[in-house]
């Protein structure tokens, strides 16, 4: 169908009692919002099987699709409110719900038959406006063609991305401007902000310490923070549970802001800075229990110990222990602003999203943000230098072992008892087709995806200097449109 055509049609299709088009988006609505007001599992799985397309089954499985839907019942029962947009392939409806704040669905149907849905979400109805839904990149040559037409169908300063097949030539593509302002162009040699898969690679460091005898994955907080007052709770957590994310710690312990200020007008290392962090956060009462991943102080927590334990800064550590046997000579862990890091003259710049697009972003250079580099704060490198380090990671979990034994990644990329988070790594049984172990982050200003299919010894990395609210992201549908060409080569 002629695109003008289709808008004509659906302008003129007559509503339904619901407020809903008579269209094919209307109808898909109306089922999924009838399968909703259930508040049943059993039926928004029936549904989820009925009309979501293979395609997305093949991004989430069908349980997983059902659990993110069950997640929101907390606001239904769901009415249409009006229709904010529909096209051929796509319809957002505000909503009157038991939400206090404005409130949208956007549902978007592949362009063929079955007409399946592809993406569905709830959120602000300003955000789904704006946001793009899935799309198949199929007619890509070489790999900055790819990057080209994500970066602009998503409107983004810049996007890298990186593939492996282990026992081939690494091939990768930077596409956009280091900055919005400058115009300058980026290139693969630039460093990029990695956020949370900093995590993996602090799990990677106390890994190796504990392979070196310095510690032990059953070392207790109480064990290796002698001097340190806590809450009983925490005494006997262990580093394992540390990096697996199976603690009461809380997670977002701040620290008031009139020390911070003075701490950076010091000359306070960044050793005596998480040090404060770690005081302040194990002073204080326990949380629930919670699988999140947002698991910051477990991680920052890790690292000091290594750091106290050795006599050495962690950002020594992971440089002499990481960085420099896996060959990654890009890696940093420093300020942004800092020479040579994201956010000074000539290198890469993050961006927010706003009103008017993407607008550079710099956080004050100062030791304080330095506090949360064990959780990936202020650690760069370029994308081949990431695809490195999964490179060891995915060797290591098919029996080629490096600057780690077998044992020792086996560990890392491991749940305990099926519980908790895999220290960094998201564990998927069905990711595209294929068990995958996967890193999707974001600081705000970067967004970034990296992911593992051990089975088929491969690798596709994507980064962005963007913070994009968007879903699926762009660096997803990057890694997702890799993953459909390689897939199809085997």
């Amino acid at each position: 169908m002629y695109p003008v055509i289709a808008m004509l049609l659906i302008a003129c299709s007559p509503q339904d009692p619901t407020g809903l088009p008579d269209t094919l988006p209307g109808k898909r609505f109306a089922d999924f919002m009838t399968a909703y007001n259930t508040q049943d599992e059993k039926q928004v799985s029936a549904m989820v099987g009925r009309i979501f397309a293979k395609s997305a089954l093949r991004i989430l499985p069908q349980d997983e699709w059902t659990s993110r839907i069950v997640s929101t019942f907390n606001v239904a029962p769901i009415s249409v409110d009006s229709v904010l947009k529909s096209t051929d392939s796509m319809i957002v409806v505000r909503l009157k719900s038991k939400s206090i704040l404005p409130l949208a669905i956007r549902l978007d149907l592949e362009p063929d038959l079955p007409y399946g849905i592809v993406g569905a979400k709830m959120g602000a109805p300003a955000d789904l406006l704006e946001s793009t839904g899935p799309k198949k990149y199929t007619k890509w040559k070489a790999l900055s063609d790819l990057a080209e037409v994500i970066v602009a169908d998503f409107k983004l300063p810049a996007l890298c991305i990186a593939y492996e097949q282990l026992g081939q030539k690494p091939e990768s593509a930077a596409v956009g401007t280091k900055s919005t302002t400058t115009k300058e162009t980026i290139e693969s040699d630039d460093r990029l902000l990695v956020g949370g898969i900093g995590k993996a690679m602090t799990a990677t460091l106390v890994a190796k310490m504990i392979e070196l005898k310095k510690l032990s994955w059953d070392t207790t907080l109480a064990s290796a923070l002698p001097g340190i007052k806590m809450q009983d709770a925490y005494k006997s957590i262990t580093l394992d549970q540390l990096l697996h994310h199976l603690t009461t710690l809380p997670q977002h312990a701040l620290i008031p802001g009139e020390t911070l200020d003075q701490l950076a007008a010091s000359d306070s290392s960044a050793t005596d800075i998480r040090k404060l962090f770690v005081t302040n956060v194990l002073a204080q009462e326990p949380e629930a229990q919670s699988a999140s991943g947002n698991n910051d102080a477990d991680f920052v927590i890790a690292g000091y110990i290594v750091e106290r334990t050795i006599g050495q800064s962690f950002e020594w550590l992971m440089r002499r222990y990481v960085f420099e046997p896996m060959r990654m000579s890009s890696a940093m862990i420093a300020p942004l602003g800092s020479d040579g890091q994201v956010g000074s003259a000539g290198n890469v710049y993050g961006h927010l999203q706003g009103d008017r697009g993407y607008a550079p972003y710099q956080i004050p250079g100062s030791t304080v943000e330095l506090m949360m580099s064990p959780a990936g704060a202020g650690v760069s490198c370029t994308i081949d230098d990431l695809v490195k380090f999964a490179e060891f990671h995915l060797k290591g979990l098919t029996g080629e072992a490096h600057v780690l034994t077998a044992d020792s990644y086996k560990r890392i990329h491991s749940l305990i008892n099926g519980k908790g988070e895999a220290c960094g790594w998201t564990l998927n049984p069905a990711f595209a087709g294929e068990a995958c172990q996967s890193i999707a982050t974001t600081n705000g200003s970067f967004y970034a995806d990296l992911t593992l299919w051990p089975d088929s010894n491969m690798i596709i990395a994507s980064v962005t200097n963007a913070g994009t609210t968007q879903q699926p992201s762009p660096t997803l549908q990057a890694v997702l449109a890799v993953r459909d060409r390689l897939e199809k080569k085997d």
